[in-house]
This record gives C-alpha cells, sequence and structure tokens, in this order.
C-alpha cells in the first residue's frame, strides 16, 4: 500500500502506461513513480523524486539545495533526515543530522535548507573557488545577507564548514586576513625580481588589507584575480574600499596577473615616480 494505492492497482497503473518505475544508480527507486511519461520533469523532477523516497521528515541539503536555490549547479542528489531515521537509497547521498526550524524553507513546494545553512554545507566539501562562486550568487539573487550569515555561523561553530565559510565571507566583505592567491605571488614575485622598492604585503591600512603597499609613496597596488574580484558584491567592495582609501590620501591602481609583466612594472614604476614627486618624504 502507498499513499492509500495498494500494490495491484500500482502494478496495473505499471502494465497500462500510466505509471513508470524510477531507476536510480542502476537500481529501482522503491515507491516512487514516474506519472504519464519514464522522464522526470527536468526542473526539480529527481530532487522531488529523492525527497519522496526519503520520507516526508527529510530535507533537500547540502549541494542539492544549492543547485535548487539556484546558487550552483550539481548533479548530486543530497537529503538530510533526522539523526535516529534508518532510510538509504541507492543513488541518493543521505546526511543524518538533526536541523534547526530556522534552517529549513521550501521552494516551490520542496522542503530544503535555506541557503546560509546550504552555504556552510557546501563549505564543509566544496572548494573555495564554488563557495565564492555560491556567496556572489546570493548577491545576485538580492538575498545575501550577513547577519543571518552571522546567525547560522553562531549556531553551528563546530559544523565541519564554519571555518571556510567565515573566511570566505572575510574574503568578500575585505574583513579579517586574507590567504594570498596565486595572483598576488605572481605580482609581487614580479615587483621582487625587477628593479623597483619592495613593497609591504598583505598590510592593513583603515582595517582593510591591501596586497602590495609602498608607505613613503602611499601607493597601494591590488592584484585583481577572477576568483575573489569578478562577482558583483566583489567589485561593488572594492570600488568601496578604493573609495575610502583614495579620500584618505592614498594612491590605488588595480593589475591582473595575466596583464603583461613589463606592463605591470610600468605602470608601478610610474605611479611611484609620481608619488616621490607629490611625496618627496
Amino acid at each position: 500500500m502507498a499513499n492509500g494505492v495498494g500494490e495491484d492497482a500500482i502494478d496495473l497503473r505499471l502494465a497500462t502506461g500510466h505509471l513508470h518505475r524510477l531507476v536510480l544508480a542502476g537500481r529501482r527507486l522503491t515507491g516512487v513513480y514516474a506519472v504519464g511519461r519514464p522522464l522526470l520533469h527536468p526542473g526539480l523532477g529527481w530532487q522531488w523524486a529523492a525527497w519522496l523516497a526519503c520520507g516526508p521528515e527529510s530535507v533537500i541539503s547540502d549541494r542539492t539545495a544549492a543547485d535548487v536555490g539556484d546558487l550552483l549547479t550539481s548533479r548530486r542528489l543530497e537529503v538530510t533526515i533526522p539523526p535516529d531515521a534508518r532510510r538509504r537509497r541507492a543513488g541518493i547521498t543521505v546526511h543524518r543530522r538533526a536541523l534547526d526550524p530556522q534552517d529549513i524553507t521550501t521552494i516551490n513546494g520542496l522542503p530544503v535548507t535555506g541557503w546560509p545553512r546550504t552555504l556552510l554545507d557546501v563549505a564543509a566539501v566544496d572548494p573555495p573557488k564554488r563557495l565564492a562562486l555560491a556567496l556572489d550568487r546570493t548577491v545576485t539573487l538580492q538575498i545575501f545577507d550577513l547577519n543571518a550569515i552571522d546567525d547560522v555561523l553562531h549556531r553551528h561553530p563546530r559544523a565541519h564548514g564554519t571555518p571556510a565559510l567565515r573566511a570566505a565571507v572575510g574574503q568578500m566583505t575585505g574583513e579579517g586576513e586574507r590567504t594570498r592567491s596565486d595572483a598576488e605571488v605572481d605580482v609581487h614575485w614580479l615587483v621582487l625580481s625587477s628593479d623597483l622598492p619592495r613593497p609591504l604585503v598583505n598590510h592593513r591600512l583603515l582595517g582593510y588589507v591591501v596586497d602590495l603597499y609602498w608607505p613613503l609613496q602611499r601607493l597601494i597596488v591590488e592584484v585583481d584575480s577572477t576568483r575573489w574580484h569578478d562577482g558583483p558584491f566583489a567589485r561593488r567592495n572594492d570600488h568601496a574600499r578604493q573609495a575610502i582609501l583614495e579620500a584618505a590620501g592614498y594612491a590605488l591602481i588595480r593589475v591582473r596577473a595575466t596583464d603583461p609583466p613589463q606592463q605591470i612594472l610600468q605602470r608601478i614604476r610610474a605611479a611611484l615616480a609620481a608619488r616621490s614627486v607629490d611625496h618627496p618624504g
């Protein structure tokens, strides 16, 4: 008996093509059927099937929730069930953990983890670049809320994804210590191998951490990388930082590691020369 429909009735509907068995990871998905046609809806068909297969107490979560919420794309089917539940389904990754009620929402009627909790779970398994893309996507969707992220981090201080999410938000907002990117390292080594004076690296100014800094000339060089500077939030944050620093009397130029090396050095050399005239020491 499934939702009031007996096995004989199900067999009849299967025989007449009204129902179709679903196969996931080479095995039948017990108790869940496609209605009217063998293919599921390309939107949320398989996500609905995974939720139905795991029971009404389950919640779509992790990378699948990120996919449903339009934060990231993923072919995985991940579901969270209560810790005492004992349900396994081939092809579905089942997480047993307790979810706070505020961490659960619905999208088109499908129970999913809310985006802050989803980011926390994604942070535990995905590389930093994917996490940065998901964060930036929340800005594009106009749902980004730093207080909501702080709340989920506060409520789950020991979650596996907490350190990575906290670091990613710090990178995104310009707060906290920044990990040097490959682009920053490349430009730094380019400067060191030239005849230019040596700059300070990852120096803190007015609450921001700047990439390269020449204090005598009050010159800042920021190395823009695709990973941290191409999203809409990052661009707005960069512009705000630059406006504050320039208003305080600092000069700031932006380069990319993909720029021609001699062009990078030429721009820095010209800026240093101009600032040496303005600030002779």
